[in-house]
């Protein structure tokens, strides 16, 4: 008698573990199926943005820059390549002007681009920062063709627009062929040497090209514009 009560305790406990089991995992689906709806719905709204239309969704930042295009010329209307272009805002002085100043070099059709300009007034100066040398033998000049800043003209970069220039013409210098010879006390030749030269011409200009020039073992040719 005691066993069979025993037996059917044993059976009861049985049915109450396997109920609660049972409603653990129903429990537990349906967390998962709320947590799942819950992603569905908050990555819906995340990244699909439900009814807003696709032109609104993925707007770029507006471009309130602008932008200028012109070339440079010699005499005879033959594009000159690798001169320094230089896009000036009139309204900086000092320090912040040479910060807010673009600089390009000529391609080798003469042309240079300026974009991702800020809407203003601005000048344009072509060689104006180094004498001539052997490789660019051009006098500097601002647009239209001036030497004076005070008498370039003024472009008026807007919003969305390109100002395009018309070829600004350099006037070419003579050049001359210097034949240098370096040699130390004892005779011997320097395997290479830095020059120095300041065209006294162009007294508010850079040392010819920007940069020393150079020879090898002491003895070499360079070419230079008339005025050294």
């Amino acid at each position: 008698m005691q066993n069979r009560r025993l037996l059917s305790k044993l059976i009861g406990a049985a049915v109450i573990v396997t109920g609660l089991g049972a409603l653990l995992f129903l429990d537990a689906r349906n967390l998962g199926q709320d947590r799942a709806t819950l992603f569905s719905r908050r990555y819906a709204a995340t990244y699909h943005d439900e009814g807003v239309p696709d032109s609104q969704r993925y707007q770029a930042e507006p471009d309130l820059t602008g932008s200028v295009t012109g070339s440079v010329i010699d005499e005879v209307d033959a594009p000159i390549r690798g001169v320094e272009v230089e896009l000036i805002p009139v309204a900086k002085v000092g320090d912040q002007r040479w910060y807010a100043t673009k600089r390009d070099w000529t391609n080798a059709k003469g042309g240079y681009v300026f974009s991702g300009v800020d809407p203003g007034e601005y000048i344009v100066a072509v060689q104006k920062r180094g004498a001539p040398d052997g490789q660019h033998p051009f006098v500097g000049a601002y647009y239209p063709g001036v030497d004076a800043e005070i008498d370039a003209d003024r472009i008026n970069v807007v919003t969305s627009a390109t100002s395009e220039l018309h070829p600004l013409q350099l006037r070419r210098i003579d050049t001359v062929a210097l034949k240098i010879s370096v040699e130390f006390a004892n005779g011997s030749r320097p395997t290479w040497s830095n020059l120095l030269f300041h065209n006294v011409s162009f007294p508010d200009q850079a040392v010819i090209g920007d940069e020393a020039p150079g020879i090898e073992n002491g003895q070499g040719e360079l070419i230079f514009a008339s005025g050294v």
